[in-house]
C-alpha cells in the first residue's frame, strides 16, 4: 500500500455512540468501526468483479469498496482512485485519473438539489446539452429562451396562458385538425388569402362583409336565398 496518512486515534476522545439515538443515522451497518480502528489512506487502480461490484487493489489484493458520499464521479474498472481504509471498510474517497476512453458519470445522493451561495447565478455550458426525465417541473417568476432554430414533438400539450404576445417573421402549421375557441378574435393583414379544396362554411348570427372598393362573388353557380327578405340596392344595377 501507497501510505499517505495513518493516524491511529488511540489518544482520541471518547465520542461512542453506543446508546445513543444517533447511532444508526451516523454510522452505516455496513461500517464496524471502534476506537481502536486505524485510518489509513492510499491509492490504487479499481477493478470490477463479475458481479459487477467494484474492488480497489491494495497491497495486490483486491478489497471490496463503497463509495464514499463525497464522491459523486463515480469510478469505473481502470481508474486511478485515492481511498480510505479502517479495519475491513474500504471507501473511495476521489478519483484521481481515469481510464482512458470512459465516459464520466457524476451521481447526486437521492433527493439532491444544487444551490448556489447566496442564491447567486449558475451557468451550465456544454455544445450539447440533453436532459432525461420522467417528468419536467420548472418553476420562475421570469424565463427566456433564445436561440437560432427550435423544434418541438409532443403527444399532447395542454397550455394555459393569461396572456400572449407573439412576433413572428414566419409562421408554417401543418396538421390534420385544428380547433380555436375564443370569446373575441380579431385579425389583421395587409392580404389574407384563404383556399378550402371542398367545403368552406361560414354560421353566425350576422354576417357582415364589406369591401372598401369592390365586392366580388363568382362562382359557376351562386344562390341567394332570404325567407323573409332579400334587398339590393346601389346607385346602378346590372343583370345579366
Amino acid at each position: 500500500m501507497n501510505h499517505l496518512v495513518a493516524s491511529s486515534w488511540k489518544n482520541k476522545p471518547d465520542v461512542s455512540l453506543k446508546g445513543s439515538p444517533l447511532q444508526n443515522s451516523l454510522i452505516p451497518a455496513a461500517a464496524e468501526l471502534d476506537s481502536s480502528s486505524t485510518l489509513e489512506m492510499g491509492y490504487g487502480l479499481i477493478h470490477q468483479r463479475e458481479d459487477g461490484s467494484l474492488a480497489v487493489q491494495i497491497q495486490g489484493l483486491l478489497q471490496n469498496t463503497q463509495i464514499a458520499a463525497s464522491c459523486l464521479l463515480q469510478p469505473t474498472a481502470g481508474d486511478l482512485v485515492a481511498f480510505a481504509q479502517a479495519g475491513a471498510n474500504v471507501w473511495v474517497l476521489h478519483v484521481l485519473q481515469r481510464a482512458a476512453h470512459k465516459p464520466a458519470l457524476v451521481e447526486l445522493p437521492a433527493d439532491a438539489t444544487l444551490q448556489t451561495a447566496n442564491h447567486s447565478e449558475m451557468h451550465l455550458q456544454a455544445a450539447t446539452l440533453k436532459v432525461n426525465a420522467d417528468y419536467i417541473d420548472v418553476k420562475a417568476k421570469h424565463s427566456r429562451l433564445h436561440g437560432s432554430a427550435a423544434e418541438v414533438v409532443l403527444e399532447t400539450c395542454l397550455s394555459v396562458v393569461q396572456s400572449l404576445e407573439a412576433i413572428w417573421q414566419q409562421t408554417r402549421l401543418v396538421g390534420k385538425q385544428w380547433f380555436s375557441l375564443f370569446d373575441q378574435h380579431q385579425s389583421h393583414a395587409r392580404e389574407h388569402r384563404r383556399n378550402s379544396e371542398q367545403l368552406d362554411a361560414t354560421q353566425a348570427g350576422v354576417v357582415d362583409i364589406r369591401g372598401k372598393s369592390l365586392a366580388n362573388m363568382h362562382s359557376e353557380q351562386v344562390i341567394v336565398e332570404g325567407q323573409k327578405l332579400v334587398k339590393v340596392r346601389g346607385g346602378q344595377i346590372h343583370m345579366g
